[in-house]
């Protein structure tokens, strides 16, 4: 049995003692929280949080993601000419327009987009500045 720490859960799994989760089917997990064990399963998708691979696949999921809304049409602001509605670094995302209307369809877009790629928009850390001219 090996055990590893991914994020705030620790994951055990039986398989080659590596520090790597092997996703081939003789390796099973399970998820230790608060002291509890869950049923044992097998990881058929996706990659192991700390994998090289993660922060990649993450980066073309997301470009993917805000393609649907780059090229928006009066969208965003103006800005010597160009049109900017949205600021990135690394997983944090600004996006910018003029209307509440428009931010929520926007948002509404961006939200719809993430689900066909099984990546969520966490409404906990999510925050709205509203900027008067």
């Amino acid at each position: 049995m090996a055990r590893r720490t991914v994020g705030c859960y620790e994951v055990i799994w039986d398989g080659p003692e590596t520090d790597q989760i092997d996703k081939s089917n003789e390796t099973q997990l399970a998820v230790l929280v608060n002291g509890h064990l869950s049923e044992w399963f097998q990881m058929t998708v996706g990659n192991s949080q700390g994998d090289p691979l993660s922060l990649r696949s993450f980066a073309l999921f997301l470009e993917r993601i805000m393609d649907t809304i780059k090229n928006r049409e009066n969208s965003g602001v103006s800005v010597h000419d160009n049109r900017v509605n949205n600021l990135r670094f690394a997983d944090d995302i600004d996006i910018i327009e003029q209307s509440n209307e428009k931010l929520q369809d926007t948002v509404d877009k961006l939200h719809t987009e993430s689900e066909r790629y099984g990546m969520h928009i966490n409404v906990v850390k999510t925050k709205t500045i509203v900027i008067r001219s």
